[in-house]
């Protein structure tokens, strides 16, 4: 990372731990499914996030609407030759 961009961080925020992750660190993370209600109704996993465009792309069974994510420690992979899900390690903060 630039050192320039820690600066401006530094700056903004004052001096708080800063953990820099690679790109891509999200994919396979396990998220608990909450309703409208913020109940958990279902579990799945993060495929992608989008930053940019505030959008995240999630693999699930569930098919109702999904007003928020709780992110677990748990990362999983898509094997997509056996069609096979296992999982791929842990992952925090």
């Amino acid at each position: 990372i630039d050192s320039n961009v820690l600066r401006r961080l530094r700056e903004t925020y004052g001096h708080v731990r800063l953990k820099v992750l690679s790109e891509d660190w999200e994919k396979g993370l396990i998220v608990s499914l909450l309703n409208e209600k913020f109940d958990e109704v279902g579990i799945g996993y993060i495929e992608k996030i989008d930053f940019e465009k505030d959008f995240i792309k999630v693999r699930t069974n569930y098919e109702g609407k999904i007003n928020g994510l709780i992110a677990g420690n748990i990362k999983l992979m898509y094997d997509e030759k056996t069609g096979l899900v296992r999982e791929w390690g842990k992952w925090n903060l």
